[in-house]
């Protein structure tokens, strides 16, 4: 699919899926490492450095052997004295955990596998609720939030509260859209997230009165005491999920909304870990050393909004242009994660200190530009038609405090990973995922940067040409 024209209003140019990459791009790609197996031969040299790769991943390399026999062995030319190699990393901090080992590529599979991924709506129209969203998606007290390419509703069978609600693409396809039309679905998602937390701060203040008017100071003071923290502030996320193997429950394109009283686990990890995190090293930052840590194993990419930024920064005039970071994730959740992260203000900085930006950096040329390069090279580069995208927040104030207001900036942070492609029967997620809390690293993370390398083309930025994180 060729993607013509402009976004005049975001300043984010149109380009081809297909488009190379640059020799800037190229030359930035150039890393010591080649997979993850040589990366963790090299880890072996500088063991005991202080590096941001060291305090945060711990990595094993061995050797695991089998006895194989000669029918099993000429049935899958392996040898009989067998010997693999498995590399674990495990973040010591999130406690994500992934093992990789390139002979399990040779898996064999007995599940079927359906060639054909069937449309169950035929094509959407008056088959599928989403086409006709106005009429067939519920709406929220606050109303519908519009743009050309996308529509708001609210999610009729709700597990989020007070605010659940969908972001929905104009059309049917959830996998053909262009950077325009993904533009407009985050456009969409922040001024939800905005509305959400708007009608949240009202709704509070009511109470708060209405119980200073029932002769109740106590209820005014304990709602007030706790509030801060708990109740004033709803946290935000940010799911996408494609496709019935990812979990989606209708074909056409969505993402999901949700503004509630408590953060999601990952969430709530991130925040707590990340002031554990300052607290053992004064003066580091979670957020930003996670980067580094990729950066240092040559997993991190940077680019621009449009190509006039990009070449600004090669110029060394980047100063004051948004950049967003890539990194293909060192412990993936699920297999080809990449990282795509974009300072943003919130709070005081963005107006309002009582109201929190919670949209603010999802509209970010730069955010879309890598949020829409790592999912291309999921679908268009790898092939694979199903994935989840999950947006958190990530503090870089030392003391990572709880409340989005009490941040004068913070990271945010979209995790991509593909759920493999829908014809698969067999499931990606088994008991190590499940109970275990440890992941199967099927694609190589060198694989995967030089896949968004290819989506990224000329919008890529040197990383000498970038002020550090």
């Amino acid at each position: 699919m060729q993607l013509r024209g402009c976004l005049c209003r975001r300043g984010i140019p149109i380009q081809s899926r297909g488009t190379a990459a640059s020799p800037v791009q190229a030359a930035a790609s150039q890393t010591a490492a080649k997979t993850i197996f040589d990366l963790a031969e090299s880890l072996d040299e500088r063991r005991g450095t202080d590096s941001c790769f060291g305090r945060i991943y711990k990595v094993t390399k061995g050797e695991a052997r089998a006895v194989v026999g000669p029918s099993l062995s000429a049935k899958y030319r392996m040898a009989m004295d067998n010997r693999q190699t498995v590399v674990s990393i495990t973040n010591c901090w999130t406690f994500e955990q992934t093992h990789f080992n390139a002979e399990r590529s040779r898996k064999p599979q007995t599940f079927p596998i359906n060639a054909v991924v069937v449309d169950p709506t035929g094509g959407g129209g008056e088959n599928c609720d989403f086409c006709n969203a106005r009429e067939l998606t519920a709406q929220d007290s606050f109303g519908r939030v519009e743009r050309p390419h996308a529509i708001s509703g609210s999610n009729l069978f709700k597990y989020g509260e007070p605010f659940h609600g969908l972001a929905v693409f104009k059309h049917h396809d959830p996998l053909n859209w262009s950077i325009e039309q993904l533009a407009d679905l985050l456009d969409v998602s922040a001024s939800w997230f905005e509305a959400a937390q708007e009608t949240h701060a009202v709704s509070r203040m009511q109470g708060l009165q209405n119980a200073g008017a029932r002769g109740h100071p106590e209820e005014t003071e304990a709602t007030e005491a706790w509030g801060p923290r708990a109740d004033r502030q709803l946290h935000t996320f940010f799911l996408w999920n494609c496709l019935a193997r990812s979990g989606a429950s209708q074909f056409h394109g969505h993402a999901q909304l949700m503004a509630t009283r408590v953060p999601v686990p990952s969430q709530a990890l991130l925040d707590a870990q990340s002031k554990a995190y300052a607290a053992q090293h004064p003066g580091r930052n979670y957020a930003r050393d996670m980067l580094n840590a990729h950066r240092e194993a040559g997993l991190l990419r940077a680019c621009a909004g449009s190509q006039e930024d990009a070449e600004a920064f090669r110029r060394g005039a980047g100063e004051g242009r948004p950049r967003c970071w890539l990194a293909a994730c060192l412990t993936p959740i699920k297999d080809m994660e990449v990282l795509v992260a974009v300072e943003a203000p919130t709070g005081a900085q963005v107006g309002q200190a009582n109201v929190a930006a919670a949209g603010e950096g999802l509209t970010c040329p730069a955010f879309v530009r890598g949020l829409h390069s790592a999912l291309r090279a999921i679908i268009d580069t790898f092939g694979m038609n199903s994935f989840n995208v999950g947006i958190l927040r990530l503090p870089t104030k030392s003391n990572a405090p709880h409340s989005l207001e009490d941040l004068p900036h913070s990271m945010l942070l979209a995790r991509v990973v593909s759920r493999g492609h829908s014809s698969k029967v067999a499931s990606d997620y088994g008991c190590l995922e499940v109970l275990g809390g440890a992941s199967i690293g099927n694609t190589d993370p060198f694989r995967v940067i030089d896949a968004v390398d290819q989506q990224l083309g000329h919008y890529s930025i040197p990383l000498a040409a970038v002020v550090p994180i």
